[in-house]
């Protein structure tokens, strides 16, 4: 789901906006900078989100999925919801389903899963994993790459397909890396299928605006699941589970989600618990554990380095109480 953002960038967005903010309508933007209407309307919607307007840019990605029905720009709303701290989880969950019913039998039919019938005890299982932002990152090396390492020391075959930028990282901690940003969502199905991957894990989810749903939606693999990256159900039915823990998706919290939610002691981010993953990955990330800084300084330090999206006026008020609760103490942005 790339045609949209193939055809924008940083630039474009930030023109755009300025445009639109000092009275231009879209209709007039797409006329005078060359864009379709629907690509005008999302990539407002998106400069709205980046900036953590989030009302504004539900607002504008509401209007676009009514005038121009689509799977990147319904994704978008989807977004929205994530990040709103007004919109519930009902509404999320309605609003994927939503989505999956009108675009999954579209992208195509499943692939015949005759050829995965082998379960004999000794099989080595191959394991399948979707992302595009593990490379030189904290992610990949605290938490993706040790998974990997565990897996792999347990027999397990690790299948890693990029659709990022390339690493030697990547490489190193996988058996087999693929880049596959240039496959098409039918390609890169085919490639899953023909690797015989037992399980597939998607690790980017719907925040991910490029993510690879239209080739998971072919049923690649037969088994499927949402792990990490996760903060909401799917919708899809080619999804069969989630695997978290308690304290993301608390038990009562199963009907928000279409799949199967398998719980694991920290099992949102498990491989903190794995034994022998402690510490970075073969990274230069790795530092050593040392003396608390609110030792050295006097005072307790909370930071917070997220995407501006996430600071809303609800979490800031939230911080601000602890500030107050807390003596002395500060908050680190970045």
């Amino acid at each position: 789901m790339d045609s949209i953002y193939e055809q924008i960038t940083h630039e474009s967005i930030d023109l755009v906006l300025d445009h639109f903010e000092a009275g231009y309508s879209v209709a007039r933007l797409a006329g005078e900078l060359g864009y379709a209407p629907d690509v005008v309307q999302h990539m407002l919607a998106c400069a709205y989100f980046d900036e953590g307007r989030i009302d504004k840019a539900e607002g504008l990605a509401r209007e676009a999925v009514d005038k121009y029905a689509g799977p990147e720009t319904h994704n978008l709303l989807l977004r929205c919801l994530l990040a709103s701290p007004r919109d519930t989880k009902q509404e999320f969950h309605d609003e994927s389903v939503r989505w999956a019913a009108l675009y999954e039998d579209k992208m195509g039919s499943g692939f015949d899963q005759a050829k995965h019938g082998n379960r004999e005890p000794e099989k080595i299982l191959r394991l399948g994993f979707l992302c595009d932002y593990l490379g030189d990152t904290l992610f990949g090396a605290f938490l993706a790459f040790p998974l990997f390492d565990r897996l792999r020391k347990g027999g397990a075959k690790v299948y890693l397909y990029n659709f990022g930028a390339p690493n030697s990282t990547c490489d190193d901690a996988t058996d087999i890396c693929r880049d596959v940003r240039a496959l098409s969502s039918d390609a890169l199905g085919q490639q899953i299928h023909d690797d015989e991957i037992d399980i597939l894990f998607d690790l980017n989810g719907r925040l991910r605006v490029n993510n690879r749903y239209a080739a998971m939606i072919k049923r690649p693999a037969p088994i499927q699941v949402s792990y990490m990256n996760l903060a909401g159900t799917s919708g899809l039915g080619c999804i069969d589970y989630v695997v978290t823990d308690e304290n993301a998706v608390p038990p009562e919290d199963d009907r928000y989600y279409t799949e199967q939610v398998c719980r694991l002691p920290c099992g949102a981010n498990g491989a903190f618990l794995l034994p022998g993953a402690q510490g970075a990955y073969k990274s230069e990330h790795h530092v050593p554990v040392g003396p608390s800084p609110v030792k050295k300084q006097g005072f307790v330090t909370f930071g917070s380095f997220n995407a501006t999206f996430k600071l809303s006026d609800e979490s800031l008020g939230a911080w601000a109480e602890i500030l107050q609760r807390v003596p002395d103490s500060r908050l680190l942005l970045k």
